[in-house]
């Protein structure tokens, strides 16, 4: 934790491991959060998809480590996370 000069604390910034999949019925490419310690680069996963958070199928097509909240790729906000592995 940072404090500032005024005495205030400024918060800790956290920093995410971020996933881009290819929706395989789709082929649109979106960013997911992941805490799958070992997702790789061409491996297939579930993931939340539309308002409705349908489970569809994706393919990993980039993994970015230790991205912070500050520069992520579209806001964090909107960011869903990956559910599983697919089997």
């Amino acid at each position: 934790m940072i404090h500032s000069c005024a005495g205030g604390v400024i918060r800790d910034k956290k920093s995410f491991t971020l996933a881009k999949v290819e929706i395989l019925s789709t082929g649109e490419p979106r960013w997911y959060i992941s805490n799958l310690p070992l997702l790789e680069v061409g491996d297939e996963v579930i993931v939340p998809f539309g308002r409705e958070n349908v489970e569809v199928r994706a393919r990993v097509l980039r993994i970015d480590k230790g991205v912070s909240e500050q520069v992520t790729p579209v806001p964090l906000k909107s960011l869903k996370e990956i559910f599983r592995l697919a089997d």
